[in-house]
């Protein structure tokens, strides 16, 4: 199975029970705040229905059938999306007028529907009118993260699997596991909120010299080193809003940077008093980019505050 089974025991377990036991609902829920988990237990759900050479009645991943689901090119696997904002009306009708004909291959039928709670009104109840009575070699499939923004009347027609985020611990232990460093691991942990990104953030180059600015010049506020204020513009400063940074970019590195601090210090709480004070001080620096002051001003603010307690 794909790696949601290492982040997702729980729900994996179920998927493979139903499917060995060829006991599927015609309709599933998946939710939680990890949509990659969610999308990746989707993808081996779909390829359980059209695998061409299924072990132990569960999908080989590697057949023609399966590769095509993944790349979402079977033409018995049709997929739903928000168009702008909301999904419409008119998308679910097409849809379902699709999803009631025969079967290209002469299967199995898929719909999946990704971010089920943007379906505005009409179109949760047109979806809620097709639930009420299921038709054949069908399976419908929806994705959602928020799930109280789903019709109560649609949840109560489908089975729920509920999706978990991945824990610290488990995160770190999963990275080690895969060959990453256990302090690289332990710090990705603080900034991703699934597998798949933190592994993303540890091949990017960019990303480690980041970190090890951030390492450095906490090192020099820790060891109360005067140049840590020229740190910050000499080289802090360029790792994180570089030219060749998007806007975007810029503030996703500054993100990183203030989430990697404070957590460093948070580690630090239970040994050094001094760790409550340092935190609060990012929080001061934060307080002050968010109100428009620059990143090495708010920086080299916080250097001083770390530095001599000011």
């Amino acid at each position: 199975m794909t790696n949601f089974q290492a982040t997702q025991p729980v729900a994996s377990e179920m998927l493979v029970k139903m499917v060995q036991k060829k006991r599927l609902a015609h309709a599933y829920l998946f939710e939680g705040k990890n949509s990659h988990d969610i999308e990746q237990a989707s993808i081996w759900l779909l390829q359980a229905l059209f695998c061409d050479q299924p072990k132990d009645e569960l999908p080989c991943e590697e057949c023609n059938s399966c590769k095509r689901v993944r790349a979402f090119q079977h033409p018995d696997v049709l997929v739903v999306a928000p168009d702008g904002r909301q999904i419409k009306v008119d998308q679910i009708r097409q849809i379902i007028t699709s999803l009631s004909t025969s079967s290209m291959e002469g299967g199995y039928k898929a719909l999946l529907i990704r971010q089920a709670e943007t379906m505005n009104s009409s179109a949760a109840n047109s979806l809620l009118k097709y639930l009420e009575e299921p038709d054949g070699k069908k399976l419908l499939l929806l994705q959602t993260e928020m799930n109280a923004r789903i019709l109560p009347t649609i949840q109560s027609r489908v089975q729920t699997l509920h999706f978990l985020p991945v824990s610290a611990k488990r995160m770190v232990e999963l990275l080690t596991e895969s060959g990453i460093a256990f302090s690289l691991a332990k710090d990705l942990s603080f900034l991703s909120e699934t597998l798949e990104e933190a592994k993303n953030l540890a091949e990017q180059e960019q990303f480690l010299n980041l970190r090890e600015a951030v390492k450095k010049f906490k090192s020099l506020c820790d060891n109360k080193q005067d140049k840590a204020f020229v740190y910050v513009g000499q080289n802090l400063q360029k790792q994180v809003n570089g030219k060749e940074f998007s806007d975007e970019e810029k503030r996703n590195n500054q993100e990183k940077v203030l989430k990697l601090l404070t957590a460093l210090y948070e580690e630090e709480l239970k040994e050094k008093p001094s760790a409550a004070t340092a935190i609060e001080a990012i929080n001061e620096a934060k307080a002050r980019m968010t109100s428009n002051v620059p990143f090495q001003s708010a920086f080299e603010a916080l250097s001083i505050r770390l530095l001599y307690g000011k």
